[in-house]
């Protein structure tokens, strides 16, 4: 794996702390047992030698050696790929969005180095930290943190300035996650010590003096000041400019290997012989020699893959520091087109663009340019957003369009809504072609999307249509404002385009027809119109799949394939959603698409709730931690706590729900059409359960006018209409209650879905008995029961059969009411909905009926489900795969399922689940 640079020579002086630090962290690590040791202090103090050291004693050890160099800065995760193998060797997973690619590469490496560490002890020696790209910390970062307790030893040094590294080991330090040993100056006493060895003659008092007041205590400095004082006997400038006795060194050398030595300090500490020729307009033979005699001097030093180092890089920076700026300037110009001439990464490059400060300069604004896009597609957000903003600073007026929204991307992929908005808008007044402008208008809409400003994203989507009228790019903006803002600003908002986008469908490839009919398909399911469920199953067929997957890219496809389940739910074909879920879900998880699967976990758990399924809601939103924390993302269950709150509401734990929902509507989310008439239902709901029948008949309200106004029609996409029928005839209001009766039949008229039909069926029986006919009361009440008789939503039939148990047990019919409220209370217990259970047992009791017994052999919908799989001879990694939940629920479900059936292993489930 390689290993650092030859360590200084100079004695470990004072260091009896770190070396004892050192060894214990070695074998710490030997012991397989977490450990991470940070060494910081300046430059000279002999961080190099203790690592070193570390290096020396590992034998039997797995290591990684890296070594942090000011040059490389700009390479994405350039640092960590030297030491660890499993990011060496990944490659970026195409079509992704930069921050899914980031999430991609950091769970992939996580997984990679944890195998690593399972197989042996790891260690992993870091020098020089501080010269780390900001993307490598942050995952170095997020590894330690995620691979603690694993047999992972990292011993790594570090100056205290650039401050992030530094910054980085006092947080896990602050932690208890690491170590820092501070390496001070040395004494006076083995200052002098160090100062006599090197100048190998007495200085006089005052020469001594002078070293040891101006090296304060820096080996390496005083080593160097002493070696001068003992060549020439001159320590002249010396005072206040420790530096002197490092450019002093060079200071007898003839003309020209000065030359050389001052061109290779800017091309940075290690360099190649060949860019130092272009630099300086030496030949290869001339700079071959300078080199020689600076290797002779001890200066230099040459490595095996054919570069050249100084020997100590305070060598490179006292040297780079005596440069004028105009030459400085000149000189990094010409590094940055040597290193482009020998065909060098344009990252490495890059970092020549930055310090030459070349305004204006082509090469190195493309190079920069270049940089910035190869480390977005890698997922290195922070240096892309570092190098595409110096490229653009550097072009300065003569900046491109193209060259701000790549900015823009990468400002968005970080979080930087503030400064996407700036540059979005900078690039569209310098953009001269429609292509670009409707670039610029589409990333506009984009950010508003994202801040929930839907009335700005409807602006920006219509600028970005109109400026594409006429282009190939028409298309795809009718379809992604369709798509977005369906769902946003409601089905109504964009009629007019989704009709137009439905026009343009006819000419085109399969891969965009079937974009069209997505984008169209979801406006008109959201519209209520069967036609559009239909088209995007359609669009999702055998016949289109295989084309579809060759053409689209991975998050653009589980995209297609999200939009489809979301309709299979709406006409309630439950199996049809799951098969496709799964799809998605492989694909994303193939890829390592971790934002994406982090929507699809979302949109599972809220349709695990609405089919009663509320355990396997709650191991989903586990199953979401769990990928937001191998993934680095941040949680976005934070960002959706009414999902949770939902759950509670089912669950009968009002304190959950209140707490949820009133962090909900906190959320930006909480402006999302979706999620607000959630948090309606929710706080009715409550309502209702409180007697606050108004407030309830209120919220109602709010819900059946938003959707009025957003044109949604499908009853099924944010369910809200049992609530709203409770409340109203609840209330008495018998007209709110039949206007939504006819509303129901209206839209159901059309669609296959049941739910919406059982609850015009219930509203219907509310009104019959309130006009005293009791008779047709029972009878919709009954239908209402049947219409959910083989559908997937058990809670939705319990609220209906306690609904019928109350209406019977009013009427003096307690016997028949007493069987509705039992199988109410059994159905809502079997899939954890304490809320109905309590309900129906309140009405139980009041019809003079006692609890039903709880049969011991009754498995739940879960356990069956589990249970069927092993009787099939699938093993619980198998079982959890096939039906989305985690290992440890596949367990804990048998081992009720064990419990209930009175066996003790799988091996007797196939005979007692035949038994009678």
């Amino acid at each position: 794996m390689g290993g650092l640079g030859t360590p200084s020579e100079l004695p470990l002086l004072e260091r009896e702390a770190a070396l004892a630090a050192v060894a214990a962290a070695v074998e710490a690590t030997r012991r397989a047992e977490y450990s991470v040791l940070f060494l910081l202090g300046e430059a000279g103090l002999g961080k190099t030698s203790l690592i070193a050291r570390a290096g020396s004693e590992a034998a039997g050890l797995s290591v990684g050696w890296a070594e942090g160099v000011a040059a490389e800065t700009a390479l994405p995760f350039g640092l960590l790929s030297q030491a660890l193998p499993p990011l060496s060797e990944l490659e970026a997973v195409t079509g992704l969005g930069s921050a899914e690619a980031r999430a991609s590469l950091y769970h992939r490496c996580s997984r990679s180095l944890k195998d690593l560490c399972q197989k042996s002890p790891f260690l992993l020696l870091i020098d020089d930290l501080h010269w780390a790209d900001q993307d490598s910390l942050e995952l170095l970062s997020f590894l330690l943190r995620r691979l603690r307790g694993g047999a992972l030893g990292v011993v790594a040094t570090l100056r205290p300035w650039p401050p992030e590294a530094a910054d980085l080991a006092e947080q896990l330090a602050a932690a208890g996650q690491a170590e820092i040993q501070r390496l001070a100056p040395l004494s006076g006493l083995s200052s002098a010590q160090v100062v006599d060895r090197a100048a190998k003659r007495q200085l006089a008092p005052d020469e001594l003096e002078l070293v040891l007041t101006s090296c304060a205590g820096n080996p390496f400095l005083l080593s160097q000041a002493g070696s001068a004082a003992g060549s020439d006997n001159s320590l002249a400038g010396l005072k206040g400019n420790p530096n002197h006795a490092l450019v002093a060194r060079f200071a007898g050398l003839a003309p020209d290997v000065l030359r050389v030595a001052r061109a290779a300090s800017v091309a940075g500490p290690r360099f190649w012989p060949q860019v130092v020729s272009a630099m300086t307009g030496a030949s290869d033979a001339e700079v071959s020699s300078a080199l020689g005699v600076l290797i002779s001097a001890g200066l230099a030093c040459a490595r095996d893959n054919g570069q050249v180092e100084f020997a100590h890089p305070l060598f490179a920076q006292a040297l780079y520091d005596s440069l004028a700026p105009p030459e400085r300037s000149r000189l990094h110009a010409t590094a940055l087109r040597g290193l482009l001439a020998v065909g060098e990464d344009p990252a490495k490059a890059a970092v020549h663009a930055l310090g030459g400060h070349l305004v204006g300069d082509q090469t190195a604004i493309e190079t920069l340019e270049r940089a910035g896009c190869a480390a977005l597609a890698s997922g290195a957000i922070d240096g892309a957003v570092k190098y595409l903003a110096a490229a653009v600073e550097l072009a300065g007026e003569l900046v491109t369009p193209g060259l701000l929204l790549e900015l823009a991307e990468a400002e968005l992929a970080a979080g930087r809504l503030e400064r996407v908005e700036e540059t979005c808008l900078r690039a569209l007044d310098r953009a001269a072609d429609a292509d670009s402008r409707v670039d610029a208008l589409v990333m506009l809409a984009r950010l508003a999307g994202n801040r929930t400003d839907y009335a700005e994203r409807k602006r920006r989507d219509t600028q970005a249509i109109e400026a594409a009228e006429g282009s190939e790019k028409l298309v795809g903006v009718l379809a992604q404002a369709v798509m977005g803002e369906s769902k946003a600003l409601g089905p109504r908002a964009v009629s007019a385009w989704a009709d137009r986008l439905r026009g343009l469908r006819a000419p085109l490839p399969v891969h965009l027809r079937t974009e069209v009919d997505l984008a169209w398909g979801t406006f008109a399911a959201l519209a209520g119109q069967i036609e559009g469920t239909e088209v995007i199953r359609a669009a999702l067929g055998p016949a289109n799949l295989a084309s579809v997957m060759r053409s689209a890219l991975p998050t653009a496809f589980t995209l297609m394939l999200r939009s489809a389940f979301d309709s299979r739910l709406f006409v309630e074909r439950f199996e049809e959603a799951d098969e496709l879920f799964a799809t998605a879900w492989g694909i994303s998880e193939r890829h390592g698409a971790f934002m994406l699967l982090t929507q699809l976990a979302i949109v599972r758990a809220a349709g695990n709730w609405w089919r009663g399924r509320l355990a396997d809601a709650h191991n989903v939103l586990d199953e979401l931690a769990g990928i937001e924390a191998a993934a680095g993302l941040p949680a976005a269950i934070e960002q959706w706590p009414v999902i949770p709150a939902m759950l509670a509401v089912e669950e009968g734990d009002v304190a959950t729900a209140l707490s949820e929902s009133a962090k909900a509507e906190l959320r930006p989310s909480a402006q999302i059409p979706w999620f607000r008439t959630q948090l309606w239902r929710i706080q009715a709901e409550l309502a209702l359960d409180d007697g606050r029948t108004a407030e309830a008949v209120r919220l109602g309200r709010e819900m059946r006018d938003f959707h009025e106004r957003l044109g949604v029609l499908e009853p099924c996409w944010a369910p809200w209409a049992d609530t709203a029928m409770v409340a109203f005839l609840r209330a008495g209001l018998v007209g709110e209650a039949q206007a939504l009766v006819e509303h129901l039949d209206k839209v159901t008229d059309r669609l296959p879905c049941r739910w919406p039909r059982s609850v015009a069926a219930l509203g219907r029986a509310g009104l019959a008995e309130a006009r005293g006919d009791l008779e047709g009361a029972g009878h919709h009440h009954r239908q209402g029961i049947d219409f959910l008789d083989g559908i997937d939503l058990p809670l939705r039939r319990a609220r209906a059969l306690i609904s019928y148990g109350r209406f019977l047990r009013r009427n003096r019919q307690p016997v028949l009411a007493r069987v509705a409220l039992s199988t109410a209370i059994e159905e809502s217990e079997a899939c954890g909905g304490a809320r109905f259970a309590a309900q129906a047992l309140t009405e139980l009791k009041a019809s003079g009926g006692r609890r039903p017994r709880k049969s011991s052999s009754q498995l739940s919908p879960q356990e069956r489900s589990v249970t069927a799989l092993a009787v099939e001879g699938a093993s619980n990694e198998e079982i959890a795969n096939r039906l989305y939940i985690s290992v440890k629920t596949v367990e804990r479900h048998l081992t009720s399922a064990y419990s209930k059936l009175g066996i003790r292993s799988r091996k007797e489930l196939p005979s007692r689940l035949q038994a009678p």
